[in-house]
Formats: C-alpha cells, sequence, structure tokens
C-alpha cells in the first residue's frame, strides 16, 4: 500500500492493462459462443452451415490469438511497470539513506562546533590568568626598577663626591707644584733655606701621595659596593624568579588534578577522605605514558578509580611555563578539595 500511495501513476496503469485484458477475455468468449444464424428460404442451408462455422472457428481463432498476445503484452506491460516501481523505490531508500547521512553528519559538525567553542572559552580564561599574572609581574618589575633607581642615585652622589675629591686633589697638586717652583726660586735666592724647602717639598710629596691612597681607596671601595649590590639585585631576582616558578608549578599541579577530577568517577564503596598520592609519567604534549599510586588511604576500588581518571584525562593540561614542566610530576589526589 505504501508503494501505491508513492506511485499513483503505475497503479492506474495497471488497472488500464487489467481491464482491457478482461474486455479481450469477454469478447472472446462472446463471439465463440454465438449460435448460429437459421437459413432464410431459398438459400442452400448446407453450404450455409459450412461457411458460418469456417467464418466463425476463423474469428475465434484470430480472437484467441490476439487474446493471447494482449494478455502478453499486459504481462510485459505490468512488469516492466513493477520494475519501474522497484528502481523507484529503490531511489527514493538511497535519499532517504543519504539524507540520514547527511542528518548525521550535520549532528557531527554541531558536536564538534559546540567543543571548539568551549575549547575557545577555556583559552580566552587562561589568557586572561595569564594577563592578570603579567600585569602583577610588571608590578613587582616596576617596583625593583624603583629601588634600583632610588640605588643609582645614591650611587651618582657618589661619584660626585669622588669627582670633587679629585677635583680638590688636582687643585692641591696644581698648589704643590706652584710651592715647588717658589721652594726652588728660594733655594736660589738663599742656599741656607735649601734644606727646609727640601723637606717641605718631601713633605707635599708624602701627603699628595697619602691623598692618592686614599682616592684611590675610595674609589675601590666605590667599586666594591656597586659589584655588592649588583650580586644583591641578582641574588633577588633568582630568588623572586624561583618564588614565581613554585607558584606556577602549584598553578600547575592544581590544573592537573582539576581535570583528573572531572574524570573520575566514585567506586561503589567510596566513602569520603580517602587520598591517593598519584605519580605521572608524560611527554611534553601532556600525554600521559604511564601511571602509579605512591600510596593510597583508601580500598584497591578508589585506587583503579585514580588511575582510570587520570588515563581518561590524557592529554593533561599544558604548563603554563616551560622551566616548570616536568616529565614525572607527583601530586595527591583529594576528591573533596580538587572540585
Amino acid at each position: 500500500m505504501e508503494l501505491l500511495r508513492e506511485y499513483p501513476e503505475a497503479l492506474i496503469l495497471a488497472v488500464v492493462a487489467h481491464v482491457s485484458l478482461a474486455l479481450g477475455l469477454v469478447l472472446g468468449v462472446d463471439v465463440g459462443s454465438a449460435p448460429p444464424t437459421s437459413p432464410t428460404p431459398g438459400d442452400q442451408p448446407v453450404q450455409a452451415v459450412a461457411v458460418n462455422e469456417k467464418d466463425v472457428q476463423a474469428a475465434v481463432k484470430e480472437l484467441k490469438a490476439k487474446q493471447t498476445a494482449d494478455e502478453e503484452a499486459a504481462t510485459q506491460h505490468q512488469k516492466v511497470l513493477q520494475h519501474k516501481v522497484e528502481e523507484l523505490r529503490k531511489q527514493k531508500q538511497q535519499q532517504a539513506q543519504a539524507l540520514e547521512q547527511q542528518k548525521k553528519q550535520q549532528a557531527e559538525q554541531l558536536a564538534q562546533l559546540k567543543k571548539e567553542k568551549q575549547q575557545q572559552a577555556e583559552q580566552l580564561q587562561q589568557l586572561q590568568q595569564k594577563k592578570q599574572q603579567s600585569q602583577q609581574q610588571a608590578q613587582a618589575t616596576q617596583q625593583q626598577l624603583d629601588k634600583l633607581q632610588k640605588q643609582r642615585e645614591q650611587l651618582q652622589k657618589q661619584q660626585d663626591q669622588l669627582k670633587k675629591q679629585q677635583q680638590q686633589l688636582a687643585e692641591q697638586r696644581a698648589q704643590e707644584k706652584k710651592d715647588l717652583e717658589k721652594l726652588k726660586q728660594q733655594r736660589r735666592e738663599a742656599e741656607a733655606s735649601e734644606a727646609a724647602a727640601r723637606e717641605e717639598a718631601q713633605r707635599a710629596r708624602q701627603q699628595a701621595k697619602e691623598a692618592q691612597q686614599k682616592a684611590d681607596e675610595a674609589k675601590a671601595k666605590a667599586q666594591a659596593q656597586k659589584e655588592a649590590e649588583q650580586e644583591a639585585k641578582q641574588a633577588a631576582a633568582e630568588k623572586a624568579k624561583q618564588k614565581h616558578l613554585a607558584n606556577l608549578l602549584g598553578q600547575y599541579k592544581q590544573a592537573i588534578r582539576q581535570r583528573v577530577q572531572r574524570y573520575w568517577r566514585p567506586p561503589a564503596n567510596y566513602s569520603k577522605g580517602q587520598t591517593a598520592e598519584v605519580q605521572v609519567t608524560q611527554i611534553p604534549s601532556g600525554d600521559v605514558t604511564d601511571v602509579k599510586i605512591l600510596s593510597c588511604s583508601g580500598s584497591s576500588a578508589f585506587c583503579d578509580s585514580v588511575v582510570s581518571a587520570v588515563q581518561h584525562a590524557s592529554p593533561l593540561p599544558p604548563a603554563p611555563d616551560p622551566e616548570v614542566f616536568q616529565r614525572v610530576i607527583q601530586f595527591a589526589f583529594r576528591p573533596e578539595s580538587s572540585s
């Protein structure tokens, strides 16, 4: 009935063929069963009857042959119609299958789009967190720069003072030179005062030497202080870096715990308070290659559920910094605190 509703033209053609066949059969029966006509007076009865039977037999034979041909034609036509109906049914079935396949592909594409949208939302959240961390780091860096600027200003003041001392020393040397010239003049004028002049010159030279030594010592002290400040700066920067990496490592482990928590399914006999110390071996892409339970306070079913959750959570979240990535990483899994 479904094929007839889908293909009404085939139904009409089949009905017409069967009606034509029925009419042929009816006409054939009527002609073959018609009684012979009565001879009229004056005619020759014997000859008339013989002629009518031959005509009737010929007509019946012709009608039967026509009937047979019509039946064969109708049968053939019906087969053609059935073949066409079957072809149409197959085409419609193929179209239905193609439509179902298209619907399935569209559903898969929609699911993929939803997954990509969720991933983009997670990436945006991570970028916002990184931006906030960068702002905090920039603020800390600015504070360090301000501190270094103050130290640089103090160092500049010390250098200015040292320069002033050197200028005073140069003036002193110039004065000493004048004194020497004066002493030479006095020596020419009076040999008696030459010894005193020499002693004065020697004393002046000793003072200049001592002043130079003091200046050299002050310069060396300033250089040593500068190097000490640089070493302190480097030590502070290294300490801040290690603290930052420790914070990133904590965030990295927390991200791994949260991802494992999403894939963890509590076993039938699970009770709150059970914990497990997990050791995971991974590759840089985050794909898990091995999972070990170092210690577990719960049942074996709970331990197995933790291992299964880690395996299903692969690949693990990427490290926020390459320096905090660990190929073999350990973390404590506590279902209540990991949600």
